[in-house]
C-alpha cells in the first residue's frame, strides 16, 4: 500500500493515539483516508486495522497492497453478519460472492450497521458518505446471504 505523507506522519503515532486518531478523523471526523493511503477497498480497510492495533506491522502494512490482504484478513474465518446487530466500529467487513465464494470488496465498521469503504458502489464508493447496509441489503435469503446487485453475497466481520 502507498501511503501518503499524512499517512505515515498518523501511521507513527503511538498506539493510543492512533486509535482516538482513527475515531476522532477518520471513523466518526470529517477525514477522507485517500488523504492518507493510495489503494483500493483492502488497502482502506488494512490501514484503519492498522489504526486500530490490529497484528500488522507497519512493514506488512506498507509491503501489502489490493488483494493481497485477503490471506491477512481471514475473512471466512470470522463471524458472519446477520443483517440485524450491529457491526463493531472499526472492524474490517468483507463482501463475499456465494457462488465461488470470492471476496469482492472490504469496508470498516462505524458502527451499527454503518460502513466506509472506497471503490465499492453501493457498498461505499466514497469514504465521506457512510453506508447503512440495512439499506443496501435489504433482501436476505434463508442461507443468510442477501440479494446484491443481481447475485447473493455473504457479509464477513474479520477477527483481524
Amino acid at each position: 500500500m502507498n501511503l501518503t505523507e499524512k499517512g505515515t506522519k498518523t501511521a507513527k503515532l503511538s498506539a493510543s493515539d492512533r486509535i482516538i486518531y482513527a475515531d476522532n478523523h477518520l471513523i466518526h471526523g470529517p477525514d477522507d483516508i485517500t488523504a492518507y493511503m493510495k489503494g483500493v477497498c483492502y488497502d482502506a480497510a488494512a490501514y484503519m486495522r492498522y489504526l486500530y492495533n490490529a497484528k500488522i506491522s507497519f512493514d506488512r502494512l506498507t509491503s501489502i497492497s489490493a488483494q493481497n490482504w485477503l490471506p491477512v484478513f481471514k475473512f471466512a474465518e470470522g463471524r458472519m453478519w446477520d443483517g440485524r446487530n450491529s457491526l463493531p466500529g472499526g472492524k474490517a467487513i468483507g463482501f463475499c460472492r456465494v457462488k465461488g465464494m470470492e471476496f469482492f470488496h472490504a469496508a470498516v465498521a462505524v458502527g451499527g450497521t454503518e460502513i466506509r469503504a472506497i471503490n465499492g458502489g453501493l457498498l461505499g464508493a466514497g469514504w465521506l458518505h457512510p453506508v447503512d447496509l440495512r439499506k443496501v441489503l435489504t433482501q436476505k435469503n434463508p442461507d443468510g446471504s442477501f440479494k446484491y446487485d443481481g447475485t447473493d453475497i455473504f457479509v464477513y466481520i474479520s477477527n483481524l
